[in-house]
């Protein structure tokens, strides 16, 4: 019996959030709902299409979890547009219509630029690189060097360690990188 079914099977717990930062334990978790139909289930910040479209697709199997706040694809659609509407309005530096991406190999990370690659790509952009780091790095300085050679439009970052971010802009600044960053 794992630690989350021990906890299940006391009278006195009613909710069990599952995870407040990685789908894949929110997608771990979320199996357990169908067993403890007298629990609600709960996610924080998780971004996973995989978990809407569980829910969507059980046929009520998950009708005790509930996630909040945003999918992925959500997010992907405000940079998407929020991008476009500074393209359209000649407000980026750079308008050779190019995006990169610098994202953490996490859920959050992978899937937000997934989801946004196949927007921009849809609207008719190149994505020049997609990068994939380590959680919590704090070294760009090899991502960065690639970008630089051939500057994008945009550079789209999906990091969620405060140290990683911080991190990041400190770097685009230092090598003098003048792409518009979000």
């Amino acid at each position: 019996m794992s630690a989350a079914q021990k906890l299940l099977s006391r009278d006195n717990v009613d909710i069990l959030i599952g995870d407040t930062v990685h789908s894949s334990v929110a997608l771990a978790i979320m199996e357990l709902a169908p067993s403890y139909k007298d629990k609600l289930f709960l996610t924080g910040q998780v971004t996973s299409t995989e978990i809407a479209r569980k829910v969507e697709n059980g046929k009520g199997r998950y009708e005790n979890f509930w996630k909040t706040l945003f999918n992925g694809d959500a997010y992907a659609s405000t940079i998407q547009g929020a991008v476009k509407w500074l393209h359209d309005e000649g407000k980026l530096p750079n308008q050779a219509k190019a995006v990169a991406f610098v994202g953490e190999g996490t859920d959050f990370g992978r899937g937000i630029t997934d989801e946004t690659a196949k927007l921009f790509k849809g609207m008719g952009w190149t994505v020049s690189a997609s990068e994939i780091v380590e959680f919590q790095q704090a070294d760009f300085y090899p991502q960065l060097s690639k970008l630089r050679a051939d500057p994008p439009s945009v550079i789209v970052s999906t990091i969620s360690a405060n140290n990683a971010g911080v991190a990041l802009a400190k770097q685009l600044r230092e090598k003098g990188i003048e792409s518009t960053h979000l």
